[in-house]
């Protein structure tokens, strides 16, 4: 979590499960960051890509696990070019453990 703080990473989309819990737990703690919790990750990395279009910065993702991290593809194949044109970094980070 210091190392997103350091690259001014703030907004933080959780896709909860029990593979992420420690995250979970982490995260609400430290109130540098601004927390959204959607269960449906196809929807909560396009909301993350909404996200990164409006702050025109990158936006962690974190779910459950390899599998689930898949339904975040749609919304990155998105991202590619915007970093290109000026309209937002095409960066998502996440974790699927």
């Amino acid at each position: 979590m210091a190392a997103l703080k350091q690259i001014g990473i703030r907004q933080v989309v959780l896709s909860p499960g029990s593979r992420n819990a420690p995250m979970l737990i982490s995260f609400p703690k430290d109130k540098d960051f601004e927390l959204y919790s959607i269960v449906d990750e196809r929807s909560a990395a396009f909301f993350a890509l909404g996200l990164a279009l409006q702050t025109k910065g990158a936006v962690v993702l974190n779910c459950t696990s390899g599998s689930a991290m898949l339904n975040y593809a749609p919304a990155v194949a998105e991202t590619q070019g915007f970093g290109k044109h000026g309209k937002s970094p095409s960066a998502f980070a996440g974790n699927g453990l």
